[in-house]
This record gives C-alpha cells, sequence and structure tokens, in this order.
C-alpha cells in the first residue's frame, strides 16, 4: 500500500513534471488502478489455486452386535473450482447447509457472499444432486448424516491380564487416542496407535484418564482450515475466518457435545465402550472429491470384550 501510494502520488507529479505533461495524470491515475487491482486479484487467484479442500469432522455410532452404526459429519468445502455437475449424495442420506445464528452478521451490510445463493436439490433414483450450492472461492459447509452398513471396527480388543488390555490399530492410518473402558471404572489409555501396531495398555483410573485425554485434545481440537485462515479467501474481503468460527461449532452443536462427552474432562462412557480418535475413516459419504486436511473421525461403540 506505501508503495502503490509513492508510485501514485509523488511519483506520477515527478514524472508528468519532468515530461511536463500534468495533464496525463487524468489517464495515468485510473490505468494504474485499474492495473493494480486486476493484479491483486490474479494473485489471489493463482495463490488459492483451482482445487478443491475438504475438512471433515464425524462421530460414528458402531453397533457391534448388528453390525449396523449412523455417522453424523460437519464438511467443510473450500473450492477454487467447483464441479459444474455439482455435488452428488446417496438418496437416504441427510444433509443440510450449516449456516449458524450470528454468521450473516459477520459481514457488512449488503457484502455476504452467501446471501440470496440459490440451488436446486434433483432427487434422482439413487441419489440427489446439488447444483450450484458449492459456489467458488466461498468457505461453506455441510452437515451430513448417512447410515453405516457393516463398518469395520478400527481396534481388535484382547485381554492379556486381570488389569491388561491388548489392542491392535485395523486401519490404515495412526489413531491419535484410544480410549477403552472395561467391566468397572478401569480405564485403559493408548496414544497415537500406528496401523497394525499392537499395544499392552495398563489400567487407569477415570481422574487420570480424563485429565490426559483433556490435555490431548488442546491439540486435536478442530480449528479453522489453513487454507483460508483467519482473513478468509482473498476473494471474500477478508471475512471468511470469521463466518467460520460463527458456523464451525457451538455450546449445542451435536458433534462438539458428543466430543465433549467421549474425549474430555466431561468424559462419560458406558461398561465396555470405546472411543478412537481417527484422522481418516473410509466410511464417511463425501460428496466431493479434494485434498482433505486434519480430518478428525470420533468413532464410538461398545465392544464386551
Amino acid at each position: 500500500v506505501t508503495l502503490f501510494g509513492a508510485l501514485l502520488g509523488p511519483g506520477l507529479l515527478t514524472f508528468t513534471g519532468r515530461i511536463a505533461r500534468r495533464s496525463l495524470m487524468i489517464f495515468l491515475v485510473p490505468v494504474i488502478s485499474l492495473l493494480a487491482t486486476a493484479a491483486i486479484v490474479l494473485y489471489g487467484v493463482l495463490h488459492e489455486g483451482f482445487d478443491t479442500h475438504l475438512r471433515i469432522t464425524s462421530v460414528q455410532h458402531i453397533d457391534v452386535n448388528s453390525g449396523v452404526g449412523f455417522a453424523w459429519s460437519r464438511q467443510n468445502y473450500f473450492s477454487g473450482l467447483p464441479p459444474r455437475e455439482g455435488i452428488f449424495l446417496n438418496a437416504d442420506t441427510y444433509a443440510r447447509p450449516v449456516v449458524a445464528d450470528g454468521a450473516t452478521g459477520s459481514y457488512p451490510s449488503g457484502t455476504n457472499p452467501r446471501e440470496g445463493v440459490d440451488f436446486s436439490i434433483t432427487l434422482l433414483q439413487d441419489q440427489q444432486n446439488w447444483r450450484g450450492w458449492l459456489k467458488p472461492r466461498q468457505q461453506q459447509q455441510l452437515l451430513i448424516g448417512h447410515a453405516l452398513r457393516m463398518p469395520k471396527l478400527p481396534i481388535e480388543i484382547q485381554r492379556s491380564g486381570k488389569q491388561q488390555v491388548t489392542i491392535e490399530n485395523k486401519t490404515l492410518g495412526p489413531l491419535p487416542i484410544v480410549l477403552l473402558r472395561g467391566e468397572g471404572d478401569d480405564y485403559y489409555l493408548a496414544e497415537d496407535l500406528a496401523p497394525s501396531q499392537r499395544v499392552v495398555l495398563e489400567v487407569q483410573d477415570n481422574a487420570a484418564v480424563t485429565s490426559k485425554v483433556a490435555q490431548l485434545m488442546v491439540d486435536l481440537r478442530p480449528s479453522a482450515p489453513p487454507e483460508i485462515n483467519q482473513s478468509g479467501s482473498l476473494m471474500d474481503f477478508g471475512f471468511g475466518g470469521t463466518r467460520y468460527i460463527n458456523t464451525a461449532a457451538g455450546d449445542n452443536d451435536l458433534l462438539d457435545v458428543t466430543f465433549q462427552q467421549a474425549l474430555s474432562d466431561k468424559l462419560s462412557m458406558e461398561h465396555f465402550g470405546f472411543a478412537v480418535l481417527a484422522r481418516q475413516s473410509a466410511d464417511i459419504e463425501v460428496p466431493i472429491k479434494g485434498k482433505s486436511s486434519e480430518s478428525l473421525h470420533l468413532i464410538l461403540g461398545t465392544y464386551p470384550w
């Protein structure tokens, strides 16, 4: 801004004065301003790219006996070039845009890019097609709920002693936190379990486990995606980050409340319950392909080992 002001003010005055053509200021000022504006817009487009970025936070409940479950996920999208055909979901999937109270108030009057956005939902035989909802260079969110059919348990649990449990990571990715409760007030905690890794866990009491889990979740709590950061898209006039904070979660947010009940100092878990925090999950329905960053999947259930 300083360089631009120096060029447009003293710089042009000096230049036009030396060539004795001060009248050129009428032409040069708007031309240079337009070129600078175009350069900023071009830089924003090239810097943000044309990829689609995803960040998913999900809660999955698995019924081990019946082999079914249900998942809720909050999916954040930021797309430089959304697919023209829109996004596709299964016909029996519940989905709605996430716009919390106060989100509109994050923008000055008349600048909310999502205000007045029209889109169509077409119900096909086995799919639903959302056209026009995902706009370019706007951070947007969907709350998605769907059934889980034959979900695979992320861990294998075996009792290896009176106060010991052996667990194995059965997923293809790391598991930052694995928390188990036995038949009483015995708890077992594992951290950063690598794929296929087996560990033997010693029994811990509730106070020790809840304190440790609360510390671990400080760094793992969902935050604004780095691709939009606190200033938002360059095409969003700096309000994208604010809108994310307003719509990401709240005191009554379904996912946030479940995270608190399962992985915090407010821990509430059934006997033989398990809570597994994963970075990736193939069981979540994602309607658009893109680059995923820092996703979190909380997998819950009971397994009488």
